[in-house]
């Protein structure tokens, strides 16, 4: 078995240890619990987290279920991203869309280009913002076109009451957040999954630092606070002891007893020792770990085919869930309908 096929065995293992607590979670839905098991054996494998432990991978891609988000990165909701040996949170775009409308608030990011109209004027609570995106001219799609275009994101938020607030984040900012990432070193270029979601990354990140300094309630701040574990954990860490020179080797007298070296032999083995795996009953589990399209993504297909556009897609697919997009695929006539009220 190679190291590849080992990692995907200790990821389906770890899943199916915790595929009655994703049930749980899943409202006891069988077929949701298997789709989501299945992505995140698939995450497991992900080229960019090779260099992380399977078990933080895991353990990140089960915050995301829990805070009630898809692990599929396919989605757009959460990415699991490395950071140093171990895996990170990061919630995108749609992900707090979807967050901030469940808890009372509702989000709306939108960048803006080199290539835009755009003035903001200060005028008090409610700046005036004069904005022409040049759609023709924009390619959203290419990372780099993205990194060296950006000026920054207009972030606007809708409380319960209908209180609205807006702010301009601009680049440097975002940049400045953006660099807070072990795996975004570079300031030069983006990498991982920045390259590959640019604009969508951008958007979560104003998202955030917009939805810090607003008065969001205590489920939507510790879903956000989730991101940065890693780095309170990094942070608590005890700083290691400054290495010894040569010289102060070479003038040490001490040598080490049979008794120090056998304890470090033990220790060195330990790290290689791996438990072995709890034996469990998941053939259930294997037989259905296969990426399916998801229900809400194949609503929003149907939607484009006629004639919806994929901003409209989405926003219209916010406040549909997984079983009500089932049923409407199952009724041409009712994604129809769907389609009229778009365009009423």
């Amino acid at each position: 078995m190679n190291q590849l096929q080992t990692r995907e065995q200790n990821a389906r293992d770890l899943v199916g240890l915790k595929m009655s607590q994703i049930q749980t979670i899943l409202g006891g839905d069988k077929a949701k619990a298997s789709i989501f098991a299945s992505a995140i054996v698939n995450i497991a494998n992900d080229k960019d987290l090779r260099g992380c432990n399977v078990e933080s991978i895991v353990n990140t891609a089960m915050q995301i279920v829990q805070i009630g988000l898809h692990p599929n990165k396919l989605f757009g909701q959460a990415y699991v991203v490395p950071y140093g040996g171990v895996a990170q949170l990061q919630i995108g775009y749609k992900g707090l869309i979807s967050l901030g409308y469940r808890n009372g608030w509702k989000f709306r990011a939108i960048a803006v280009y080199s290539c835009d109209k755009f003035e903001i004027n200060f005028a008090g609570i409610k700046d005036e913002i004069n904005f022409t995106p040049s759609y023709d001219e924009r390619d959203e799609t290419d990372g780099k076109w993205v990194f060296d275009n950006l000026r920054g994101v207009l972030v606007f938020a809708v409380d319960k009451q209908g209180a609205e607030f807006s702010e301009f984040v601009s680049k440097k900012k975002l940049e400045k957040l953006r660099l807070k990432s072990q795996n975004q070193k570079s300031q030069d270029k983006l990498a991982h999954i920045w390259l590959e979601w640019a604009e969508e990354m951008y958007k979560a990140k104003a998202i955030k630092y917009v939805a810090s300094r607003l008065p969001i309630n205590d489920s939507l701040a510790e879903a956000l606070s989730l991101e940065d574990e890693p780095i309170r954990a990094e942070q608590s860490k005890p700083q290691t002891p400054k290495t010894q020179n040569l010289n102060e080797l070479l003038s040490s007298s001490e040598k080490p007893n049979s008794s120090t070296v056998n304890q470090n032999l033990t220790v060195d083995e330990a790290e290689y020792i791996e438990a072995a795996p709890v034996e469990v009953e998941i053939a259930t589990v294997k037989e259905n770990l296969t990426v399916e399209p998801m229900p809400l993504d194949l609503l929003q297909s149907e939607l484009v085919k006629r004639g919806a556009s994929e901003d409209e897609a989405e926003k219209l697919l916010e406040r549909v869930s997984p079983d009500e997009a089932r049923a409407y695929l199952a009724d041409p006539n009712a994604i129809d309908a769907l389609m009229e009220n778009l365009r009423s």
